[in-house]
């Protein structure tokens, strides 16, 4: 072979190589978000000459650059449900491109306060929303859990049960619902939230200021609405759900859903049992009592072709704490208590649309409730007892039965295009109490009856700023009523910027307890008051909201602030010329609470945070006639929740954190001196982390629940008199771990 042969070899050889290597020049397409490969996005490069080469990505995402296209190139990249790419590229250099979903937040769906369901953004109301997702990831079984972490929000517990505290104002001023169907059965005129489990909701809706035009008495601080399911996406669903805690908690639940046509069935029941704790040393008289709970849900819908929903709801449950005291008589004989109570609840919903821009509504329900204390002496030599009977001093066996009859029903018309929209419907409530407790001798029913009506009126004179009045005025068979009125303006500066104000008058009927109560023992001598009026409140809230999404950034920021002002306050006071023991419900002077936060959510990829502060003041009765002291006591809230979720494991993990400020209370000394007492700090943190396995069929939690071992806290409360209510609160059983495994298919 000749040297200009050999040469023109290595020319067509060094060519060759040349063009495999411009050949090989690729690059990759990916999710910006789930860093997963984006097969068959369409693809279009224009070199510097002008010229265009359309393609789309392979399986793997990979496209092949030709030789032609070298240097920088323009690359155009478009994907359904992704942002546009667009930029000059060197085909050399750059290898992978990733593409931005469109990430607009969807909103939370909304029923609370609403004619129909609607966004969170569009309510008039400022809503909070828990999902479930977030109640899994809490590891809530009932509710006191699932709201321990909200702002505004103090959950208070006892040794019969837990309450809550919205606003600085206390349980009795806050309506709890299931569906819109009000929870009965209040104690001492709070709503035990530990009784409330977790099994069956979807979401909780929370409103903070008085909704009380809408949802009539006990919504004066605001309304809790739990929403069960009411559909599923497959024909069949099954589910069974297992938790344990260390602290001595074994539940389990299990539920079944059929869905066929239009009908929708399903039924869920479960086995929650505590076995009680005590922090010190082992005592009878545990500081956590045991206690063991029972549970059934029967849910049926149907839904026709005019689109209108039928829904009926069955509810059964039965819970027992037995409440052991310490050994008298020489460590042989104890006394033990029993506290059982029942709820059979059963609803009837009806709500659909006519005629495109009216919508219906109907919730008709009955409630019976029962509680009875039994009291039994207990034999430790040989393990007998003997139920111990009442005496003229001493109620050792009580039965309280409460029932409840409730229909509200109303019409709405929403039009998005009008400028006047309406809402008009009528709210009856029959309340019915017999009792030991109660002053009817025949023992007869004590029997209270509330209709009322309401109305509310939305002008839109611009497409960004909404206005609405509301009132509501009624009838009552035991105290005079009055009208409620209610206003708030709502102004959207754009989408994902809103803000609100709003006015609002609350009031709260007194309980049956409050007015028929005659309770007398050695200690005791406490009657009610039929005279008592309901209470009533002025409310001023101030919220404002803004959201904003870069890419896959977003941030929400939501800023608050409210007054209540409560007049003719419910309280038990002692009988003026009276002994120490003799106490009655009286009408008290004003009660005002104060308070603002801020909330600031951020999301990106995979993770989110969430952090907030709010600062409450409570009106210190004790400053009439003393300039000197203070007249709030303020007392701050702080939470940090983080979450990531490691999508390709199946894996996220949690941590809740919450504490209660410091503040300060006066209390009157044994020797009738004011005196400020500190109210201590506490700090509650969880972790929690959850696995899902076999198509998200199987999902496994654990973690840790109050991970700084908190039990109880200072509450500011002395002994004195009838200033006195105890020398502490108590807040958990301390560190716990759990682990948890639920199967749906």
């Amino acid at each position: 072979m000749g040297k200009t042969a050999i040469t023109y070899l290595i020319t067509i050889i060094l060519s060759l190589s040349v063009f495999s290597a411009k050949a090989q020049n690729t690059f990759k397409v990916f999710d910006a978000k789930t860093l997963e490969a984006l097969s068959y996005a369409t693809v279009q490069l224009v070199n510097t000459e002008g010229k265009r080469y359309n393609s789309s990505t392979n399986y793997e995402g990979e496209i092949e650059i030709p030789f032609q296209f070298e240097g920088d190139i323009e690359v155009q990249i478009s994907y359904v449900g992704y942002q546009s790419f667009i930029k000059k590229i060197n085909p050399s250099r750059t290898k992978i491109i990733y593409l931005f979903p469109y990430e607009e937040k969807v909103d939370d769906v909304i029923v609370t306060a609403n004619p129909k369901e609607s966004s969170s953004k569009e309510s008039l109301y400022k809503i909070e929303v828990i999902a479930k997702e977030e109640i899994e990831s809490r590891a809530a079984n009932t509710l006191d859990e699932a709201l321990m972490n909200n702002m505004n929000i103090e959950i208070q517990r006892s040794v019969l049960g837990s309450s809550i505290n919205l606003q600085g104002l206390s349980g009795a001023n806050v309506k709890i619902m299931i569906d819109g169907v009000p929870v009965v059965g209040r104690l001492n005129g709070e709503v035990d939230l530990s009784q409330i489990n977790m099994s069956n909701i979807e979401r909780i809706e929370i409103v903070e200021g008085p909704l009380s035009v809408i949802y009539g008495s006990n919504a004066l601080a605001g309304v809790i609405n739990l929403i069960t399911k009411k559909s599923q996406k497959n024909k069949y669903e099954v589910g069974i759900n297992t938790y344990y805690e260390s602290v001595g908690n074994y539940n389990v639940d299990a539920n079944l859903g059929v869905k066929f046509k239009d009908h929708y069935l399903s039924v869920n029941g479960g086995r929650y049992f505590f076995a009680g704790w005590n922090e010190g040393d082992y005592n009878r008289d545990l500081d956590w009592d045991p206690k063991e709970v029972y549970f059934a849900d029967f849910n049926y819908v149907y839904r026709t072709k005019g689109d209108w929903f039928n829904r009926v709801k069955v509810s059964y449950f039965k819970d027992k704490i037995l409440d052991r005291k310490n050994p008298s008589s020489f460590f042989t004989k104890a006394d033990d208590i029993w506290f059982k109570t029942r709820r059979i609840d059963a609803a009837y919903i009806l709500n659909g649309t006519y005629k495109e821009n009216f919508y219906i509504q109907s919730t008709n329900a009955y409630n019976n409730y029962s509680r009875i204390k039994n009291t039994y002496t207990k034999d430790l030599s040989n393990l007998g007892s003997i139920i111990k009977q009442n005496t003229d001093f001493s109620n050792f066996q009580d039965t309280t039965v409460i029932q409840q009859v409730t229909s509200r029903t109303f019409i709405a018309y929403k039009n998005p295009n009008a400028k006047y929209n309406y809402q008009v419907g009528y709210d009856f409530n029959l309340e019915s109490g017999k009792g030991q407790k109660f002053s009817d001798d025949e023992g007869k029913n004590i029997t209270m009856a509330d209709i009322a009506a309401f109305v509310t009126f939305t002008y839109k004179p611009t497409k960004k700023l909404s206005i609405q009045p509301a009132m509501r005025y009624g009838y009552n068979s035991k105290f005079t009523t009055r009208p409620t009125l209610s206003g708030t303006i709502k102004y959207n500066f754009t989408k994902n910027t809103i803000f609100r104000i709003s006015y609002g008058m609350g009031f709260r009927a007194p309980t049956l307890k409050e007015m028929y109560l005659d309770f007398q023992d050695i200690n005791h001598n406490i009657q009610g008051n039929e005279d008592l009026k309901a209470e009533r409140s002025h409310n001023v809230s101030v919220n404002f909201e803004f959201g904003k999404s870069i890419k896959l950034h977003n941030y929400n920021v939501k800023i608050g602030g409210f007054f209540n002002h409560k007049y003719d306050g419910i309280f038990l006071a002692q009988k003026i010329s009276a002994d120490d023991t003799e106490f009655t419900y009286v009408n008290a002077d004003k009660f005002q609470t104060l308070g603002g936060q801020i909330d600031i959510a951020y999301k990106v990829k995979h993770f989110s945070a969430n952090t907030g502060l709010s600062y409450i003041g409570t009106y210190n009765t004790e400053v009439e006639g003393n300039d000197d002291l203070n007249k709030f006591f303020f007392r701050p809230q702080w939470k940090l929740n983080l979450s990531y979720n490691f999508a390709k494991w199946g894996l996220k993990i949690s941590l809740f954190n919450k504490l209660i400020g410091s503040s300060y209370d006066y209390n009157i000394a044994a020797d009738g001196t004011t005196k400020a007492v500190k109210l201590d700090t506490y700090d509650l943190m969880d972790f929690t982390a959850t696995k899902t396995l076999w198509k998200k069929r199987i999902k496994i939690s654990a973690g840790i629940k109050n991970i700084l071992g908190v039990t109880s806290v200072n509450n500011g409360l002395v002994s004195a008199g009838a200033h006195s209510s105890g020398g502490g609160a108590q807040i958990s059983t301390g560190r716990t771990y759990f682990v948890g495994l639920k199967f749906n298919y």
